[in-house]
């Protein structure tokens, strides 16, 4: 047990000594008598005791095991504790009157679940977030009559106060006080920034009963960021609700971590993925776009204020294909993979975002894992069976490259990055040739590439065994990312773009293999692009010489 003291400036500690040898599961505090009280789980049961001024203990109850710390409450005078359907109250003063009660068999399709209790009076929710409150346990214990209200879906945590009134909060986020004289309506104090105090346990126990549900909460599925807004799209965990909700949130430019909720909206439960556009410089690139399961996408755009968001009512998609994957939103384009017939093979299709119209369609040759942009006017999409690279050309795509492999791919002006298992491999997203590779100790599920204020490029990676960062690449602003009047010969573009100064072994960079133009003819021959493609891009990177710098 610890002592601390506020000494005005903080918290200071003052004693730490060991009472016991079993777990502490709950302790309280007596402000009036001051006492401190343990609940003190020995396995076969659980006891109260006093916490005497030479550290020793002083049983004054005994309790049933299994009890959860909420499920436990001490006053000056008993002690309560919630167990299934009935709640009990044990006398711990020597003179009291009363004898051990407890409310009997009720609410049988129901479970108390969370307790509390002050002076005389208790306190108790079920699962359902009908909250029971007595007053006078002393004198009547728990089996006349109590006041009830029923505002919360779920039961939320509880305070009683010394005015009279009753404090809850949980799912909603919102922070309810009770007049226990009044009709059982609450006044809503300031909203809270997130449910209150929520837990996995449940879900990752497995029980999902009635009874094993004890607390709901919104998860987050799906997050977007932008320059000054982050989209997010939640469910309700352990709460059955026929919608999503997406919220919009305000970015504050003091602080990334601060952050305030701009709009919030219903969505379809079968919302499963949004998106936009990074860089909202461009008036037609300032929407998110909600896509549904079966292929309607919603188009969500800032209202006249420029501050808020509403839902587009004249733009939106209606067709229904079955999504699989979509990209980011580039210069007005939208990229989105949907199945094709009864086949395993998907189609990308091009939408513009100024009318939501189709500007081309595309064959992905397998089940689309991700479709995006490179941020120059390469369109990749990464399938269950290759990778294929289309250049938005003249106002159409034409098809550059395809690697016959299942890989997963990640793209950005950062650069693009390829793995498979635990093995990461850095390429150039004109000709497919690998710049480098290295491995993790892990099998990576996801990858995500950054630069820093000194724009030093590092790597984030998530693994089965969790987050690694990979930052022995040195990155700098690149020749093809900034316009020069000296073209780039097909022989500088096989050569190393920038030779780190150091590398570690297992992430060293290495130049592309000469070789590397022959991957133009890699793939059967029904999948290459046109020869009148093909033999300008081949003599000019293997016959023409450089220019001179």
């Amino acid at each position: 047990m610890i002592h601390w003291q506020n000494t005005g400036k903080g918290f200071q500690q003052m004693s730490c000594d060991k009472v016991t040898a079993f777990p502490v599961i709950r302790a309280f505090y007596l402000h009036e008598e001051k006492r401190c009280v343990l609940a003190v789980d020995h396995g076969g049961h659980i006891t109260i005791a006093n916490v005497m001024f030479d550290k020793s203990l002083a049983n004054i109850a005994q309790l049933p095991p299994g009890l959860r710390p909420e499920q436990i409450a001490v006053t000056n005078s008993f002690v309560t504790y919630c167990s299934g359907k009935e709640v009990f109250v044990i006398p711990t003063d020597e003179n009291s009157t009363m004898s051990p009660e407890r409310l009997g068999e009720r609410n049988a399709a129901n479970s108390f679940v969370r307790i509390t209790a002050l002076n005389d009076a208790v306190a108790a929710t079920l699962a359902i977030g009908a909250v029971y409150v007595w007053s006078h346990v002393s004198r009547k214990g728990v089996q006349g009559t109590a006041f009830m209200v029923h505002w919360h879906k779920v039961a939320p945590h509880l305070a009683l106060t010394r005015f009279g009134g009753l404090l809850s909060a949980g799912a909603e986020a919102v922070l309810c006080k009770f007049t226990l004289s009044g009709a059982g309506r609450p006044n809503m104090l300031p909203r809270l920034a997130a449910p209150v105090s929520f837990s996995l346990e449940n879900v990752a126990d497995g029980d999902m009963s009635f009874v094993g549900i004890t607390q709901t909460f919104p998860d987050v599925e799906q997050v977007f960021f932008t320059d000054s807004v982050i989209v997010t799209l939640e469910k309700i965990i352990n709460f059955e609700e026929d919608h999503k909700r997406l919220r919009f949130w305000k970015r504050s430019k003091s602080s990334d971590l601060e952050m305030q909720v701009l709009e919030s909206f219903m969505v379809p439960k079968d919302t499963i993925s949004i998106t936009g556009s990074e860089d909202v410089s461009l008036s037609d690139d300032k929407v998110i776009l909600s896509i549904m399961s079966c292929g309607k996408v919603n188009v969500w755009i800032p209202c006249e204020d420029g501050k808020r968001f509403k839902l587009d009512p004249t733009r939106h998609i209606d067709k229904r294909y079955e999504f699989h994957a979509g990209s980011k939103i580039h210069k007005a384009m939208w990229a989105s993979a949907h199945s094709e017939g009864a086949g395993n093979t998907d189609v990308l299709i091009v939408w513009s975002t100024v009318d939501m119209s189709e500007i081309e369609v595309l064959r992905a040759n397998g089940r689309a894992r991700s479709v995006e942009f490179d941020g120059r006017g390469h369109l990749l999409c990464a399938t269950d069976r290759s990778v294929r690279c289309w250049m938005h050309v003249a106002m159409r795509f034409e098809f550059v490259w395809v690697v016959e492999q299942p890989l997963s791919v990640r793209v950005s002006p950062l650069g693009a990055f390829a793995w498979s298992g635990n093995r990461v491999m850095e390429f150039d997203v004109e000709t497919a040739a690998l710049k480098g590779c290295f491995e993790l100790e892990a099998p990576i599920r996801n990858l995500i590439a950054m630069s820093d204020k000194d724009s030093n490029l590092f790597v984030v990676l998530d693994t089965e065994e969790g987050l690694y960062c990979a930052r022995d690449f040195t990155h700098s602003t690149r020749s093809e990312a900034r316009p020069s009047s000296v073209s780039k010969t097909p022989f500088a573009s096989l050569a190393p773009l920038e030779a780190p100064s150091r590398t570690g072994a297992r992430t060293a960079l290495r130049p592309a293999a000469k070789a590397a133009v022959v991957r133009l003819l890699d793939g059967p021959c029904h999948a290459l692009p046109p020869i009148s493609h093909i033999a300008p891009l081949f003599i000019a990177q293997c016959l023409a010489p450089p220019h001179q710098q």
